[in-house]
């Protein structure tokens, strides 16, 4: 295991475990914020273009690291109650 994936398991791994199917769900269709979604957008773009700041980057890292910590929070969950069904 990489340092990385045994890092998330041992943080995601209990809370994720803790989840129900019903709080799942409602994880899973949380709306989104359009003033976020706007931003990451504008982000992504300079990141493209290779224009962005020291301090726009560490705010796009954490907008990307955010989502996949959620991803793999909820994916860990759904596999649990998959395998318990």
């Amino acid at each position: 295991m990489t340092m990385v994936t045994d890092v998330l398991d041992r943080v995601l791994g209990p809370l994720s475990d803790s989840l129900s199917a019903r709080e799942v769900e409602r994880i899973s269709t949380l709306p989104s914020d359009p003033v976020m979604e706007a931003r990451v957008d504008e982000l992504a773009a300079k990141a493209n273009e290779g224009g962005l700041s020291p301090d726009e980057r560490r705010e796009y890292e954490l907008y990307i690291e955010t989502s996949e910590f959620v991803a793999i929070m909820l994916a860990k969950a759904r596999s649990r109650l998959n395998r318990a069904a």
